[in-house]
């Protein structure tokens, strides 16, 4: 099993790729794993066991005309919780 900081980066990185096939230049990307918007908006190096993801991250980033993460509280993200919970009912990817 993952643990939740894994899973926040890689469904940043999904989140990416999916705007960028969309055609959008311009993506915020906002979540409650403040860990991982901390480390996708440091510059330097990471060294920690996401490592590889957040460099994933930081290069489709990149791709994009602007990009901003931003940090939002667990109680603001509550739909965004509730469709992910809704959609583990599934087995094949949904949006």
């Amino acid at each position: 099993m993952m643990d939740s900081t894994v899973v926040e980066i890689r469904t940043c990185v999904q989140a990416l790729i999916f705007a960028k096939e969309l055609g959008f230049w311009k993506v915020m990307v906002e979540g409650d794993a403040l860990t991982v918007i901390k480390k996708v908006n440091y510059s330097e190096k990471d060294k920690s066991t996401i490592s590889a993801l957040t460099k994933e991250c930081k290069e489709r980033v990149s791709r994009f005309e602007a990009a901003d993460f931003g940090y939002v509280p667990r109680r603001a993200n509550e739909a965004t919780h509730g469709l992910a919970k809704e959609g583990r009912r599934y087995e094949s990817s949904m949006y």
